[in-house]
């Protein structure tokens, strides 16, 4: 399935009386839901563009929950770098 990709203009410098965002502000998890009532979590970076976006959950307290496990799993997980095609994890 193809997807289209909008073409936009870049950004300009913000107002002054605008408060950029924190250098420092870290990816935020967002609860949304869909058109067909589902439910999902994403990932969101400082300037609000989705990193990452969960399947479907029947309810907002199930997407709640899976992005807290996915929160709490992010912070013990770690590269597994590919060399070449090698799809095996390094030993």
């Amino acid at each position: 399935m193809a997807t289209a990709t909008k073409h936009v203009a870049a950004a300009k410098s913000p107002p002054a009386r605008a408060r950029p965002a924190s250098k420092t502000a870290s990816p935020a998890f967002r609860i949304y839901q869909d058109n067909a009532a589902g439910y999902h979590w994403e990932i969101v970076d400082r300037s609000g563009a989705s990193l990452v976006q969960s399947r479907g959950f029947d309810s907002e307290d199930e997407a709640k929950q899976a992005a807290r496990g996915m929160q709490q799993g992010a912070r013990s997980a770690h590269f597994e770098p590919i060399v070449g095609g090698d799809t095996e994890p390094t030993p």
